[in-house]
């Protein structure tokens, strides 16, 4: 299995993940709680995908040259889960806030749009 494909399936599980906290936020009191749940977990996206961007820096550098283009690849993927990281840090201030959510972010999620997608080409 490619580093590419593995973090394809972290991103899928991610956005699964995230599902879950959407509905959760939207309900005084527990959105609350799923607001801390959210804010360690934008921690570790943004941790993880520092993790990965190095690496992959690194390995872009210093690896073969057959494998540069899955490291560049790679290296974007790292950068993706960082800023999805920092989205998430900033939903879970909004969903800490019990009733905010049924105003702000149910809308959005209503609407379909996203302002990062989980579609890791």
């Amino acid at each position: 299995m490619t580093i590419v494909k593995s973090l394809r399936q972290i991103g899928q599980a991610c956005e699964s993940l995230e599902g879950v906290l959407n509905i959760l936020g939207y309900i005084p009191i527990v959105g609350t709680l799923s607001a801390l749940i959210r804010f360690f977990y934008g921690k570790v996206q943004v941790f993880g995908g520092l993790i990965v961007l190095l690496i992959s820096l690194v390995a872009s550098i210093f690896g073969r040259p057959a494998k540069k283009r899955t490291w560049k690849h790679a290296l974007e993927l790292g950068g993706h889960f960082i800023r999805h990281g920092f989205l998430n840090y900033g939903r879970s201030l909004v969903e800490f806030i019990p009733f905010l959510p049924l105003i702000t972010c149910l809308p959005y999620d209503r609407l379909g749009t996203k302002i990062l997608d989980y579609e890791i080409r």
